[in-house]
């Protein structure tokens, strides 16, 4: 019977954790040198989307159809 990946990693002192991690480095590595990923510190937010104003809600005509067609109140 062959033993199973988790049980070799066990044998040369790899858990999957570490795997995962190095995984994860990996992968921001590779996105930061081909430029999918800017480089920035750890604790930079990068923010990626605007807010903008759209409006105010319903018009007085508008909440009291809403109401009248689901049965609701104001």
């Amino acid at each position: 019977m062959i033993p199973d990946f988790s049980t070799r990693s066990r044998h040369y002192s790899t858990t999957l954790g570490d795997i995962r991690a190095d995984r994860e480095h990996h992968a921001r590595d590779t996105d930061i040198t081909t430029g999918r990923l800017p480089l920035f510190d750890e604790d930079t937010v990068l923010v990626i989307s605007e807010w903008e104003y759209a409006g105010k809600g319903h018009s007085l005509g508008d909440q009291l159809l809403a109401a009248a067609i689901t049965g609701g109140c104001l």
